[in-house]
């Protein structure tokens, strides 16, 4: 048969037809190298380990960055970290894959993505800044919550942006985001957002403001202990301990009798911590108390009392349920050398439980170890 030219008719066919799928490029195979190196992540001798994820991070193919990533989502613990430190390794390149895990529901994964990404630096920092503006409003909260966590005072600007966001959710990350970057100029800006109209974001203006230790906040916490949300009074009795200003007194002993555990707790807390003597009676009140929970705490905040708090603590070890008994001594040890007469008069004492005695006696020696207890 003579072969002949297309007519118009033939061409016009052809067009109709449809086009043949294109062969997608095959996805090159890892070499056998890095197939080996791969699988010496996962050794028992986290030298080996360490080695391979040294080895591993100067190879930046994206074939093995994505293999990498799938060791981080499901290995176990020791080929989730070496992986991790892999792509710690590996630069720029394996920045989004990595921040793209911090929207894991498994802690662990999160844990080990933050890592490497604050091991490869400022490419992660530059990236994740880009992500806190976007669009995507996980990704946002995820990528602004991340740069609190590396202390990024390079993002300084953008969290006092932050604070005034639509988006709560934003706008409390970018106060806790101020607090752990340690950005003490920035106590106006967080003294502001006390009055924010979401607790969450009080809350976490607060604690920011009981992180940096600014005084010029004390005046705005002390208001906030008659804030709606029992949590947000709680973290300003906190934040007022932290400060340390001696002024706070007098309206924490006020908040200190509030029937809200979790407010007495922090009110009680921060008086430890002031290291205020009229909170001795509360104090006291709180140890003989029945609250699993109270108890314990009271005797914390015992410890910020000094001299004045000895004598409840060595009724405590004397008389006190077991668990408060241990704690009291631990209390007591930390009294150092004003405890140590008290101790010996207990010893001195007839009639005290044998284990009594021997937690007084272990107890004084710690504190006295030259004498010998009675």
């Amino acid at each position: 048969m003579v072969r002949t030219a297309p007519t118009e008719a033939d061409t016009e066919l052809l067009e109709l037809l449809p086009l043949p799928l294109a062969t997608p490029e095959p996805t090159p195979a890892l070499d056998i190298e890095t197939e080996v190196l791969m699988a010496r992540l996962g050794d028992r001798d986290w030298r080996i380990r360490v080695e391979a994820a040294k080895a591993l991070g100067e190879r930046t193919s994206p074939k093995l960055v994505a293999e990498l990533i799938a060791l981080v989502k499901g290995g176990d613990f020791r080929v989730r970290r070496a992986a991790a430190e892999a792509l710690g390794y590996s630069g720029e390149t394996a920045v989004e894959p990595l921040i793209g895990l911090l929207e894991s529901q498994i802690r662990e994964v999160r844990f080990a993505a933050t890592t490497a990404l604050q091991s490869i630096g400022q490419p992660s920092l530059d990236a994740l800044m880009r992500h806190a503006e976007g669009k995507k409003k996980i990704l946002r909260r995820t990528a602004l919550e991340t740069l609190g966590r590396f202390r990024a005072t390079e993002a300084t600007p953008l969290f006092l942006r932050m604070l005034s966001d639509t988006d709560a959710q934003i706008r409390w990350r970018a106060a806790a985001a101020v607090g752990e970057a340690g950005l003490f100029a920035s106590a106006p800006e967080l003294i502001a957002v006390l009055q924010d109209r979401d607790p969450q974001v009080r809350w976490a203006a607060a604690t920011a403001l009981g992180t940096l230790g600014n005084g010029a906040a004390v005046t705005d916490l002390r208001s906030l202990l008659a804030d709606q949300a029992s949590e947000v009074r709680a973290v300003a009795a906190w934040a007022l301990g932290e400060i340390g200003d001696l002024r706070s007194i007098p309206t924490l002993l006020e908040h200190a009798v509030e029937e809200t555990p979790e407010v007495r707790r922090a009110c009680l807390l921060a008086l430890g911590r002031l290291g205020a003597a009229e909170a001795l009676p509360l104090l006291d009140e709180a140890v003989r108390s029945e609250d699993a929970e109270l108890a314990p705490l009271a005797l914390d905040a015992l410890s910020g009392l000094g001299a004045p708090a000895i004598s409840t603590l060595i009724r405590t070890l004397e008389s006190g349920e077991p668990t408060l008994r241990t704690h009291a001594a631990s209390v007591l040890e930390a009294q150092g050398v004003p405890a140590a007469e008290p101790l010996r008069a207990l010893l001195k004492k007839s009639g005290i439980a044998p284990a009594v005695r021997t937690l007084a006696r272990e107890t004084l020696n710690k504190i006295a170890p030259s004498k010998k207890a009675a």
